[in-house]
């Protein structure tokens, strides 16, 4: 949904304003994203970790609206793509 405050209507509709905008369609795609994670102890005091965000690289779905990010919006949909993590923790 772009907006609760949108009216979804094609045939009779109210006028348009500002806080009550009419709208063809008022649906937006979801998108799943699947991430992979493990550890590895090697001992007490050290850990490995690696993390892969997006493993399957899944592009956001364009949202209407959105001057940036060329129609993706950051705030619903992962607009980096895929991305690695790996370190060492220690404790001393």
């Amino acid at each position: 949904m772009y907006s609760n405050e949108f009216i979804q209507c094609q045939t009779n509709c109210p006028v348009s304003t500002v806080a009550h905008t009419t709208i063809n369609n008022n649906v937006m795609k979801g998108a799943t994203y699947v991430d992979l994670g493990g550890t590895y102890n090697f001992s007490g005091q050290v850990t490995a970790y690696f993390k892969v965000d997006n493993l399957l690289n899944k592009s956001p779905e364009p949202a209407p609206q959105t001057s940036v990010y060329y129609g993706a919006n950051p705030f619903l949909y992962d607009v980096l793509g895929r991305m690695y993590r790996v370190g060492l923790r220690m404790s001393f």
